[in-house]
């Protein structure tokens, strides 16, 4: 029913509600002030510029006062509810209400139009940094969640927030125009967002920050607002950042000056005094030892104030994985057990589930001793696109010391292990602006990470002597070595071989004499006792990192085989203990000195990227036979392990694997060869059959952030607090990063391209892939034989053309009957696209096809663009010519065969890329792709292409396809690259390792109609499944002749590339026939 307002000669209005949001009696907000508040909301609503606006529109509060910006109506009922109305607003002339001025009166109905006079809706301009500033300071509450309109009015209270300077002083930096006359969006807020996000994201000092704004001021028009300073950039963009808390430590480690004991000036455990002794010139007490603390709860509450992140914190939750895969922890048994148990919980999947991580690291390297130990906080909510990322792995404790806190780091996780139990036992009132409610939001700790020698910290078991194996324990079989005078864990897993094997009654070379026949494993703990045992205990489960362990390993084994001085497990002590333990009479100690070899400096991610790459055929032309098997098997165990997506079926079969590869090297190498980081290995595929992919349980992302944590020290002096402030600047700019306008690049949005717009129907997907083309372009003109190729092979992957493909067959095979196979492919290739290019010309008279159809078949024009260098789907293309004298290779390509099931027949095509070219179709439609020319090798198995049981893929470089069929799409094409064997005499056939490039982010959640899909791309290189062969060895290995290699590397390249020198030259190919 319409409603009439009129205006009385007293001044009196029946509006007056507007102006009395508070009830005299209770305080509270006045029934009749909601109601009212409820009826505009439903007004504004109606209107057609809301509608148009998608539910956005101005806010008549007393703050914002209907200025340019829009925001939601959720936002506009808080900010009435909290501010009230602008003054003499009677009229919502901005909302669509029309005034009769003749009348004196003004009325609307559902159908009131919004009149010539007011501002129009291409004119109205939603400015992100206004959804910025109130997004920050939860200034969003919506009221239909919070206000019940019944009769209980007087019991609605005003939400309490606290509104103070900062969020006026940013809302006035976001509407203030950088200078007069400068385009929309460019305000004092958004150009001291880009400043403080360049300067995070590229470690810029002040100094050029200063440098900059003063550039700024000077290139601006007079009057500006810029910054003058870094100063004052920072001082306006820290009004969005997060607290943070010193707490002063005692100098001894045993408690923390906080809460009850703030206020104490000595220890009340060992008596050391607090404070500095004061001087002349110092006026304030100073702290002997001090601790940063970043409140964990405001941080996961940021998460939620954001629409890029709300959304993507409830994946785990909504997205769907195939039965018997593990791409993410929440496909996991220990994520699912634990919501079995606490149902409540999981009930909310805006709740949070935390993994903590702790090392130390020196800031100053080896010219100072000091210590500084941050303890990181990461959620597993987010899609793995965006989990473990730099950006969510969340500094909570830095504690810096000159001395490292070894027993003491109970001691500075007390804050935060409170902090923890309040969000898992009450919760924290949240915001989700994706779905614009209010919810409590709650936390739990799943396990922590750290590596070995850490472990001991966090867990308080022993990682040194007998029972330092966190799962054997007390069942351990470790033995200890008297010359060596060490704990080794030779000989302890045949009891893991299934029963019969016969490696379980080798009496000879494990440990002699024995007889592991009637050994029994240790029984296999349910998920119950898992639980319990690991999950509520009273510390949280802890992970082993994987990436230490192959550090470990690959150290191990490169130091034995090169027999590096001090290093080595192949030494004198070994071999006394070999006389001892072992049956092998050809290993006793002799008088051979042999040169030394040369392996140092790599670091984790190398060994990673050596132990799983390079390994499993490196040594392949290098050692025997056995030796080189039992190598490659454990570098492809930690392939199948590490890869992205973990099959429960596959798991299964690690677990079995690795037992025979331990039994395989304990038969080869010696035993001070196995200490505790070689045992562990057998329970690694136990601990990710729990806890998921590793990749989310391991050190490398915290160590890159280590790093990078490091980099942030300006003042060497207090290199902790100036830790602390880069941080809480990286959390500003990583924050307003979410509101940078689409075309902004940074580090974590790489441009890819546009996919192409048509403005016809139908035109087919592979006319719209995403890439983007890079370096100097050339114009060619195509042979005719490419011409040919080029223009047949789009058709044939045009699904369109597929029905017009098989009636050209059909229509040879009635014309030729005794047409051959060969004959029939000559044939197809050189007049297919003549014949659907008369096909359609005929039909399209009586039945015309589409626009783009007819352009398509009349072919490409001759003149094509081409560039070296291509982006597309994370992968970086170089052309062979661009490519073939840099140190990585990014010309090798792949694409899948179509007999890939068959490993009798063609598997999949690997060749180098030669050009990159984009077609271009003339007409209306204008058509372009873009498609890659390679050269491949000949993809016959056992002929060009071999595989081996370990999952390696060679292919014979002197063998090529016979068949001129050069052309792929672009998003066809996956990265490979080709590494030559190591021979000591050059063969006559030069095989070429092939490993697979993982693409940046290749693994990403989208949310498309509330269906969240998970995108998994198998370029893991753990496409074949690894078999482990059971050696036998004729004659005890005797002594290895060392392998002379000066291997001095300061850190390994990425995982995306290798380092190769293989020739690009085309002699001694050879083309075979069929």
């Amino acid at each position: 029913m319409a409603e009439n307002y009129n205006y009385g000669g007293s001044g009196g209005f029946y509006r007056d509600w507007m102006y009395k949001r508070f009830d005299e009696v209770t305080g509270n907000l006045s029934a009749k002030y909601v109601a009212g508040v409820e009826q505009f909301m439903t007004f504004a609503n109606s209107q057609p510029i809301v509608q148009s606006s998608r539910g956005k529109f101005h806010c008549p509060c007393s703050v914002c006062k209907n200025e340019k910006h829009i925001i939601s109506g959720g936002r506009v009922s808080s900010h009435l509810f909290s501010q009230g109305f602008m003054l003499d607003y009677y009229v919502w002339y901005k909302h669509g209400e029309e005034m009769n001025m003749d009348i004196g009166t003004s009325t609307y109905t559902d159908r009131t139009y919004f009149s010539s006079n007011h501002e129009e809706v291409g004119n109205v301009v939603e400015d992100p940094y206004v959804d910025m500033v109130n997004d920050a300071f939860n200034f969003n509450v919506g009221y239909e969640d919070n206000y019940h309109h019944d009769d209980s009015y007087q019991n609605v209270e005003e939400p309490v927030r606290n509104y103070s300077n900062k969020f006026y002083d940013l809302l006035e930096g976001a509407n203030n125009p950088l200078y007069d006359g400068c385009r929309e969006g460019q305000s004092q807020l958004s150009l001291a967002s880009r400043l403080m996000h360049n300067k995070a994201e590229y470690n810029m000092s002040e100094k050029l920050v200063d440098s900059v704004c003063e550039m700024f001021t000077d290139f601006l028009p007079e009057g500006n607002q810029a910054t003058t300073s870094h100063y004052q950039t920072e001082k306006l963009m820290r009004n969005l950042g997060l607290p943070y808390h010193t707490i002063d430590v005692c100098q001894n480690n045993c408690m923390l000056f906080w809460k009850e004991d703030e206020k104490e000036d000595q220890c009340r455990f060992c008596g050391a005094q607090r404070w500095k002794p004061k001087d002349d010139r110092r006026r304030t007490k100073v702290p002997y030892s001090r601790m940063w603390y970043l409140p964990i709860g405001d941080r996961l509450k940021r998460m939620y104030q954001s629409h890029k992140t709300a959304t993507t914190m409830r994946w785990h939750a909504e997205h769907q994985t195939n039965e018997g895969e593990m791409n993410h922890p929440s496909d996991a048994a220990e994520w699912r057990y634990f919501q079995e148990l606490h149902p409540r919980f999981a009930e909310e999947p805006r709740n949070v589930y935390l993994g903590l991580c702790t090392d130390g690291f020196n800031q100053f390297g080896m010219s100072r001793n000091h210590s500084l130990w941050p303890v990181i906080l990461t959620p597993y909510n987010l899609p793995p696109g965006m989990c473990m990322n730099t950006k969510y792995l969340f500094l909570t404790i830095l504690n810096s010391r000159p001395n490292h806190p070894r027993g003491s780091l109970d001691v500075f996780l007390q804050p935060l292990i409170e902090e923890l139990k309040e969000l898992w036992s009450t919760g924290v009132d949240a915001y989700d602006v994706s779905l614009s409610q209010n919810f409590n939001l709650k936390a739990v700790l799943l396990w922590t990470i750290r590596d070995f020698p850490a472990y001991s910290m966090l867990s308080g078991w022993t990682t040194h002597g007998k029972l330092s194996c966190p799962v054997s324990m007390e069942s351990t079989k470790s033995i200890y070595l008297p010359n060596g005078r060490k704990t080794c864990w030779f000989d302890c897993h045949r009891r893991f071989l299934p029963h019969g094997h016969p490696s379980r009654r080798n009496r000879k070379d494990f440990l002699k004499g024995r007889d592991a026949s009637s050994e029994y494993p240790p029984e296999s703990l349910t998920e119950e006792q898992v639980y319990y045992e690991r999950l509520a205990s009273v510390n949280p489960p802890r992970t082993k990192d994987v990436g230490g362990n192959e550090k470990n390993f690959l150290d191990n084994i490169m130091n034995t085989l090169l027999r590096v001085k001090g290093k080595s497990k192949d030494n004198i002590m070994s071999r006394m203990d070999i006389e001892n333990f072992c049956s092998r009479p050809g290993l006793h100690i002799d008088s051979n000195d042999l040169e030394n070899g040369k392996f140092s400096g790599m670091k984790s991610h190398g060994c990673h990227v050596f132990m799983e790459r390079l390994l499993p055929f490196i040594f392949a032309e290098l050692l025997d036979r056995n030796v080189h098997l039992a190598l490659s098997g454990i570098g492809a165990f930690f392939r199948d392990l590490c890869s992205r997506t973990l099959q429960t079926s596959r798991v299964q079969i690690l677990k079995e694997n690795i037992v025979l590869i331990i039994c395989n090297l304990e038969k080869i190498l010696p035993p001070s060869f196995f200490d505790v980081m070689e045992h562990l290995l057998i329970h690694l595929p136990s601990e990710a059959e729990l806890g998921g992919p590793v990749q989310y349980r391991w050190m490398y992302p915290f160590e890159r952030f280590f790093k990078k944590l490091k980099g942030k020290v300006k003042n060497k002096r207090y290199a902790a607090g100036s830790i602390v402030e880069s941080y809480i600047n990286d959390e500003i700019a990583y924050f307003s990063e979410h509101y940078f306008a689409d075309h902004i690049q940074t580090k974590s949005i790489f441009d890819e391209g546009e996919v192409p717009v048509y403005h016809v129907h139908g035109v087919p997907n592979i006319f719209m892939h995403v890439g983007r083309p890079s370096g100097e372009m050339h114009v060619e003109w195509l042979s005719e034989k490419d011409y040919q190729s080029a223009h047949a092979y789009v058709l044939r992957n045009c699904d369109y053309f597929k029905p017009f493909e098989s009636m050209f067959e059909d229509c040879l095979t009635a014309k030729y009957p005794c047409l051959s196979e060969k004959e029939l492919y000559a044939r197809r290739a050189e007049e297919y696209h003549l014949w659907v290019k008369e096909y359609v010309t005929y039909w399209n008279t009586t039945s015309p096809f589409p626009t783009w159809v007819q352009e398509i078949v009349q072919g490409p024009l001759n003149k094509v663009k081409t560039w070296p260098m291509y982006f597309t789907r994370g992968y970086m293309f170089h052309t062979q010519n661009h490519g073939a004298g840099r140190k990585t290779c990014n010309y090798g390509v792949c694409v899948k065969g179509e007999n890939y099931a068959d490993s009798s027949d063609e598997a999949d095509f690997y060749g180098t890329l030669t050009d990159i070219i984009e077609l271009e179709y003339e007409g209306i439609v204008n058509l372009r792709i873009t498609l890659f020319k390679c050269k491949w090798y000949d993809p016959k198995i056992e002929r060009g292409t071999r595989r081996s049981h370990g999952g390696v893929v060679d292919v014979l470089s002197t063998r090529k396809y016979n068949k001129y069929e050069p052309f792929i799409l672009g998003s066809q094409a996956d990265q490979v690259c080709y590494i030559p064997y190591s021979y000591t005499k050059k063969p006559k056939n030069i095989w070429l390792n092939v490993l697979k490039v993982n693409p940046r982010e290749n693994i990403s959640g989208e949310y498309e109609n509330n269906d969240p899909t998970l995108l998994q791309t198998e370029n893991d290189d753990a496409v074949l499944l690894t078999t482990i062969e059971n050696l036998v060895l004729e004659n005890p290995v005797e002594s290895l002749n060392p392998i002379i290699l000066d291997y001095d590397v300061g850190d390994a390249e990425p995982e995306d590339e290798f380092r190769c020198n293989l020739s690009s030259s085309d002699e001694d190919e050879v083309e075979y026939e069929e």
